[in-house]
Order: C-alpha cells, then sequence, then structure tokens
C-alpha cells in the first residue's frame, strides 16, 4: 500500500473512531446506557454545523415527566437548568465525554416555544438532543 493510501485510510479511522460502529446513528442514551425511561427516542441524523460534524439524536418528554428528566440530565451530565426566555424553556448546551473517550452535546428545550404556559404539565413536549461529535469543532 502507498504511504498516502495508508495516511488516508488512518485519517478516516480517527475521524470515525476506531470502532466501525462509532459512526452510525442511533439512540446515543441507550447506548450509553444513561437513558431515563421518560425520554423518547424519535430518530437520528446526521448534521454538518461547521467546522463540527456530529451525528444528532432526538428524544421527547412528555411536560409532566420533563421535570424528572431535567433533574437527571442535570445529575448525571451537569446539564444548566431550564430558564424561561422570552416565549418557552430552553438550556444551556453541554458537553460530555463519554468512557470510550467520545464527545457528546447535549441540550433540552421546551418544544412548544411560542405558547407560554403556567407550569411544565401544560406542556405538551420538550426536546432533547445528543449529538455525537465525529468532527469536533
Amino acid at each position: 500500500m502507498k504511504i498516502s493510501t495508508v495516511l488516508v485510510l488512518l485519517l478516516i479511522a480517527i475521524s470515525f473512531g476506531a470502532s466501525g460502529n462509532s459512526s452510525e446513528c442511533k439512540d446515543f442514551l441507550q447506548d450509553l446506557n444513561l437513558k431515563p425511561v421518560e425520554l423518547k427516542f424519535q430518530n437520528c441524523k446526521k448534521v454538518s454545523k461547521t467546522p463540527s460534524v456530529l451525528l444528532e439524536s432526538y428524544y421527547s418528554v412528555s411536560g409532566s415527566e420533563a421535570k424528572v428528566v431535567e433533574d437527571y440530565l442535570q445529575q448525571q451530565f451537569g446539564l444548566k437548568r431550564l430558564r424561561f426566555v422570552c416565549c418557552g424553556w430552553e438550556g444551556k448546551e453541554l458537553t460530555y465525554i463519554s468512557k470510550n473517550g467520545d464527545t457528546y452535546s447535549i441540550n433540552m428545550y421546551s418544544k412548544d416555544e411560542y405558547d407560554f404556559q403556567k407550569s411544565w404539565d401544560d406542556y405538551k413536549e420538550f426536546r432533547v438532543e445528543v449529538g455525537k461529535y465525529l468532527v469536533l469543532p
């Protein structure tokens, strides 16, 4: 094999991780064994946010169970408490590095962003996004 081919293969392995499954889109919290039962996996897609590339898993939780999920994410990952800004509840994205060295972003916010509700129970749904970085920013 030519040196340039070996170099390209090495760069691909570094970008996508050593294991073949690290570039697979899936339920990342379930894969990490860190998913609260109240959180429902919706889907996953590849997202390019210059200069980073990540696979992003989307979750939902009802307003009545959102506080339990917020408490769990705060305790498990250090998620900052949600706060009401203008028209809905939003969090501050955080970075989490798993035991195997993969880097994730985690964020939680209200789905009904422009409908003011008196309590979280009145919200139809909150969202949680977990992104697994393939290329770090």
